[in-house]
């Protein structure tokens, strides 16, 4: 059972005026409480010019991660992520690099480089390799500290035949 309510023009514009003034009422102090928890986090006196200076200087310290280095042919159920080293006109080279080789018969040594001059980095990286049929058949994790200039390589098991990558997960400049 619905009711139809029979309002003139001026009681509906009274209506809706209450209404409209009802939901700013519940929707600004909302609003307010959310710019006041954003300015308490951004330290107190420290002006909005800042907060996004910050925030945009941190991007620009951000290195790209993904695959820095692969071997060998990708099934099309792979995924492969960009290359990091410059991969598009204009984008900076990163300065972790990476590469992978078959060493004998069942042993594969992958290899990451911090090939900044001045910069340390902490690093997470992973290596992967998959099978002709597309089974991933190598899944291992690696950390590294990576002072200026300097290298870090991880043996493991594989099957040279496989394609194999090196995983960029992340890397965290040290210091100032």
């Amino acid at each position: 059972m619905s009711r139809r309510l029979n309002f003139s023009q001026k009681q509906s514009r009274v209506i809706g005026y209450s209404l409209l003034v009802s939901l700013a009422l519940v929707i600004i102090p909302v609003a307010l409480a959310q710019d006041s928890k954003a300015d308490s986090s951004a330290s107190g006196s420290v002006s909005s010019e800042e907060v996004v200076r910050t925030k945009s200087e941190k991007e620009v310290e951000k290195v790209k991660t993904g695959t820095i280095a692969n071997t060998g042919t990708f099934v099309s159920s792979g995924a492969v992520d960009v290359q990091t080293a410059g991969a598009s006109p204009g984008d900076a080279k990163s300065p972790i690099t990476g590469s992978i080789t078959p060493e004998g018969r069942r042993r594969c040594l992958a290899t990451v480089k911090n090939s900044s001059k001045e910069n340390a980095y902490s690093v997470r990286f992973k290596v992967q390799a998959k099978n002709d049929r597309g089974t991933k058949t190598v899944n291992k994790s690696f950390s590294a500290r990576l002072s200026p200039g300097a290298s870090t390589s991880r043996t493991f098991t594989c099957d040279p035949d496989d394609s194999m990558s090196v995983i960029l997960s992340s890397a965290t400049k040290i210091g100032g």
